[in-house]
């Protein structure tokens, strides 16, 4: 009892049940696990290891082994040394009980920084001895041996090494001679990875993607990093792919930073071999930093990276560079107090063209900005009211709050404070939904203006506070134009609130956490979101996105290409996949676990699955088709997903229920025609030739019920229109899949006496006593032999 109690001992018997979920702390193998611990000075990482161990080693034997590695380095005076020389050892003995390939794989995911995912890994560290198929399951084994770390983040999971373990692997990757191979793959692993994702941050995408690269931000820099050492026009292009997600991101300051960078890399690349700078790869990092200087109120640096941008892209043919350059030249010139209509206007004409609705929005806005500090309040309107609707057309929460914003500063000048508040409370709920730093700081200005002239100045100067430490945060000043406007406030508000007071008031807006302040400026708002002409439904006559067929011989397609054997490496991802399709509403990954996996503990539930998942995906192809909402994981039918087993359910039981429930005399041939339809696309059992989990037991003899349920109304109502031949070929279907079905005999039977083949029935009627007997030592009802005698004697029917 008294080692039970010991926290230390705790933790190992915590981390053993784990790995082993039949483990348990016994009066047998306590004294080892005491002894295990001590060894171990209770350092929980150590202990984690040597826990992991218990699948394949008793504790009397993990005993045993440690004090014979660990005798040695356990010595010595100074206990602070003997602590870490045990963590080290305890490293290195579980190190040295990994088969080859396992090591192997140790080393190479200490490239990496923080978590990971598995698509990056498979990419790095695949080669050699390790085939990249294989990863996953090698990695599987690594998580259960406590040597990697698997934690989840929404629906997917990710790989970490602790810090201890991530530099014991590098040393042994360097020793191999292989730290400077891995290095180089890991930079062009997640330089891949953000020329895939770079298209996307200026779409209705950008959400996904620049959340997904802000999740991989830590490797990304090592990349950027190690390119600017080793790849220097890689590295240009890699710092160029990122610009638009600098801006998304709000990183402005680090952003820029690499961009400047690169922009001075260019330039040296270009004079090393005396050619011109005129590069896509320049042009594109140009951009970006313009984009970020011209909102950052530095319009000198600005103009003059995105002049000598739009000069090269207009050199090499790329008119939508050429466009944002010349939009955001309009930006920085009307922020300074310039003329960027004509800039502007003329990104305008190519965004018409192209249908770009991202820089049409932008076009837009930058516009009305101009003319309203130009005194054209028409003009000015028109622009900010095409800019809002085209924004809620794109369908962005972001890309609605900035057109909210300006289109509120028209409504503002005119004088219609309610209407301008509305709109930038708008703003405010989008940005809510969908953050960046800049444009949060500057709706607070707004709203704080707004709400100062309506006669609440304390409460004005608290948003006028807040956003203050928003552009305080990265590195942001006003525009000019919004200085001018809000200096004749914040005077008018001193007054009113004294010196003291609007200290106070503007420091409390600083130092409060900005989520309380947004929940204090947005009300509750019912906005109605018009659909604009940039969203489109689904194309019907595509192939679906994922066609699964599972009555009969399995067939799953992507893309309208069917998948073979070759595209599953495994029976269990497959299984998953069509578990999940069976359950439409979705499944937690504990009833999942019940199902694939009801003898693991939790942890190892938590590692199977998603190793299955990510297998499932693999093999589809597509990520996206799996969803994680509210705890569940659930097919994203709104993709473009077809199942027939689900069709087919929903298409024949509301057809069953509206027949049984017709009154007499009703015309019911729709409905029937409906179930006719369902029964021809019924080829056979769910997954008749699979081999599947009990979990698939219940649907198939649900689907085969309703199967069943509806051929027999279509016989029925055959039989009352006298075709006996088209009722005896639904009733042998019947026959066919419910072979002691009497009641389908029985009609069978009757059918055939009635289109003249009385000997057929007679026949039918031995096959079904022949059947009862074998299967259930019985004889046929007393209403079937009846029929039976009938027929025999001859009597009309």
């Amino acid at each position: 009892d008294s080692i039970g109690a010991a926290e230390s001992v705790q933790l190992f018997v915590d981390r053993a049940q784990s790995s082993l979920a039949t483990f348990r702390l016994t009066s047998a193998n306590a004294p080892a696990i005491a002894r295990i611990v001590r060894r171990l000075d209770g350092l929980p990482l150590a202990i984690e290891l040597a826990a992991a161990r218990v699948r394949t080693l008793t504790p009397e034997q993990l005993a045993e082994r440690l004090d014979d590695d660990f005798r040695l380095l356990t010595s010595g005076a100074r206990t602070a040394v003997a602590r870490h020389r045990t963590l080290r050892g305890a490293i290195d003995w579980s190190y040295q009980l990994l088969d080859e390939r396992e090591r192997l794989l140790l080393q190479r995911l200490s490239v990496f920084a923080g978590d990971v995912a598995i698509e990056q890994i498979e990419q790095v560290c695949a080669g050699g001895d390790l085939d990249a198929p294989d990863v996953l399951d090698i990695l599987a084994l690594l998580v259960d041996k406590s040597l990697v770390v698997v934690q989840e983040l929404g629906e997917t999971a990710r790989y970490r090494l602790l810090e201890t373990i991530r530099q014991f692997a590098f040393e042994k990757l360097s020793e191999s001679g292989d730290a400077a191979t891995l290095a180089a793959r890991h930079a062009s692993a997640y330089a891949e990875l953000v020329s895939e994702a770079a298209p996307h941050f200026i779409t209705r995408d950008r959400p996904i993607w620049a959340a997904r690269i802000q999740r991989e931000l830590d490797n990304v820099r090592i990349a950027l990093a190690y390119t600017r050492e080793h790849a220097r026009a890689a590295h240009v292009r890699l710092v160029g792919q990122l610009g638009w997600f600098w801006y998304s991101s709000g990183l402005w300051t680090e952003g820029r930073r690499w961009l400047e960078g690169a922009i001075a890399t260019s330039a040296r690349i270009a004079s090393a071999h005396a050619i011109s700078g005129a590069s896509a790869e320049r042009a594109t990092v140009l951009l970006g930093a313009g984009v970020i200087a011209s909102l950052q109120s530095d319009a000198a640096a600005a103009n003059e990276w995105l002049h000598e941008c739009a000069a090269i892209a207009r050199e090499i043919g790329d008119r939508r560079t050429e466009s944002y350059a010349l939009a955001y030249i309009g930006i920085a010139t009307t922020n300074s107090g310039g003329n960027g209509r004509e800039p502007t206007e003329r990104s305008l004409t190519w965004f018409e063209s192209a249908q770009d609705l991202y820089g049409l929005r932008l076009a837009h806005v930058v516009l009305a900005s101009y003319f309203l500090l130009r005194g054209d309040p028409t003009a000015a309107r028109r622009h900010a009211e095409s800019g809002t609707r085209i924004a809620r057309a794109f369908g962005l929460d972001r890309e609605l709050a900035i057109a909210l914003q300006v289109h509120g500063m028209v409504v503002l000048t005119a004088g219609d404070l309610p209407h301008a508040g509305t709109l930038f409370r708008e703003s405010l709920a989008a940005l809510r939904r969908d953050p960046s730093t800049f444009w949060i700081a500057r709706a607070l200005e707004l709203l704080g203006i707004v709400t100062c002239r309506l006669g609440d100045p304390r409460r004005g100067v608290l948003f006028l506070g807040a956003a203050d430490g928003c552009r305080a945060s990265i590195g942001a000043v006003q525009f000019e134009h919004d200085r001018k406007r809000l200096e004749p406030m914040i005077l008018a508000a001193r007054e009113a609130l004294g010196d003291d007071g609007f200290e106070r008031a503007w420091a409390e807006g600083r130092a409060r956490p900005l989520a309380d302040i947004l929940a204090e400026a947005v009300e509750p708002l019912a906005i109605v979101v018009e659909v604009g002409a940039g969203e489109s439904a689904l194309d019907e006559s595509a192939a679906p996105a994922l066609d699964v067929r599972a009555l009969g011989p399995l067939e799953i397609r992507r893309d309208g290409v069917l998948l073979g054997g070759d595209d599953w490496r495994f029976v269990r991802p497959r299984e998953l996949l069509l578990y999940l399709l069976a359950h439409p509403a979705g499944r937690t990954r504990e009833q999942i676990g019940l199902v694939f996996w009801p003898d693991a503990s939790a942890a190892q539930v938590k590692n199977s699955f998603h190793v299955a998942l990510h297998h499932m995906r693999k093999a589809l192809g597509r990520a996206d088709l799996i969803a994680f909402d509210d705890d569940r994981y659930r097919v994203r039918w709104e993709l473009g997903v077809h199942f027939d087993a689900r069709d087919f359910a929903e298409a024949v039981q509301p057809a069953i229920r509206q027949v049984r429930s017709a009154r007499p005399g009703t015309d019911v041939s729709e409905p029937l025609g409906r179930i006719w339809r369902a029964v021809e696309s019924y080829r056979g059992d769910f997954l008749q030739d699979e081999s599947a989990g009990d979990w698939h037991l219940e649907t198939r003899d649900h689907l085969r019920r309703l199967y069943v349920d509806g051929l027999l109304l279509l016989g029925e109502h055959l039989m009352r229109a006298e075709d006996y031949a088209g009722a005896a070929e639904v009733y042998g279907r019947v026959i066919a899949v419910e072979e002691l079905s009497e009641e389908a005999h029985r009609r069978l039977m009757l059918c055939l006496a009635r289109s003249g083949d009385r000997t057929g029935a007679l026949r039918q009627y031995e096959r079904l006593r022949g059947t009862l007997l074998r299967e259930l030592e019985a004889e046929p009802e007393s209403e079937t032999t009846a029929l039976f005698n009938r027929l025999r004697r001859a009597e009309p029917m």
